[in-house]
């Protein structure tokens, strides 16, 4: 049987708009940030105001790690994000700042399964100039995640993720070139050293697709935050080894 998926975006039929205000009674959606009424925002589970706290990342960032400059202390030029590393990716882009309104969002369709959040997460992306112009005419790869994680949160919202951005009109297609080779747990609670050991060589060229990886195509990595750049750099590392010459990253958030 075809899975009823709503749309609430207002492209929908009367008879789908009809059946989607019944679901909201029964099953009120609630906007991730602020806990309110999504109304005809065009998204699914962020409402205007929730939309309005996401900061966005302009043009003046880290041209390397994307860092937002306003909001890193910048020594000799440098960004203290990342100049003391040395990435295997050429550079990387992210959206808004992981502050508390990116967080809510993240936290929500990693641990909370509301996956269908992704969309609109997607949708902002792709509205974007500076983030969608990152990834034109690029091979969207997901971070992967090790077999075990994607059931235990019910699917790699990195994956959904770059999927929903070339839906979104960025990127010209994804292919899911890399896996994880071990379990390397949460690194949530690790400091940028500990996470760079957790994560060294964790990543390697998927077998059936090596062939694919073409050292005249960019590809651009996807995953939800930049916190450390360590597993971007790591999976970088994995297409590099496989033949790519042109890797870059992108992120939802930075921080």
């Amino acid at each position: 049987m075809p899975r009823f998926t709503p749309d609430f975006t207002g492209n929908a039929s009367f008879p789908r708009r009809a059946l989607n205000a019944l679901l909201d009674v029964f099953f009120p959606r609630r906007c991730l940030v602020t806990e309110k009424f999504p109304g005809d925002s065009g998204f699914l589970f962020l409402s205007e105001e929730g939309r309005e706290r996401l900061r966005f990342i302009g043009e003046d960032c880290c041209p390397v790690c994307g860092a937002p400059r306003p909001d890193v202390a910048v020594a000799h030029g440098e960004c203290v994000f990342c100049r003391d590393r040395e990435f295997r990716f050429g550079r990387s882009r992210s959206l808004v700042v992981y502050d508390d309104a990116a967080r809510r969002l993240i936290h929500a369709i990693k641990y909370g399964a509301v996956h269908a959040a992704i969309a609109d997460l997607a949708k902002i992306a792709a509205e974007n100039e500076i983030f969608r112009g990152h990834l034109d005419g690029a091979v969207l790869v997901p971070v992967p995640l090790f077999p075990t994680r994607k059931a235990e949160r019910g699917c790699n919202q990195s994956e959904v993720f770059a999927r929903e951005l070339c839906r979104a009109g960025a990127g010209t297609r994804t292919e899911n070139l890399l896996v994880r080779t071990r379990d390397t747990g949460s690194q949530t609670r690790l400091g940028a050293d500990a996470r760079r050991g957790n994560v060294r060589e964790a990543f390697a060229a998927a077998p059936k697709f090596r062939k694919l990886i073409s050292p005249k195509t960019r590809y651009v990595l996807i995953d939800d935050v930049f916190t450390t750049g360590s597993t971007l750099s790591e999976c970088a590392r994995a297409l590099k080894k496989a033949g790519a010459k042109f890797v870059d990253a992108a992120t939802f958030a930075h921080g």
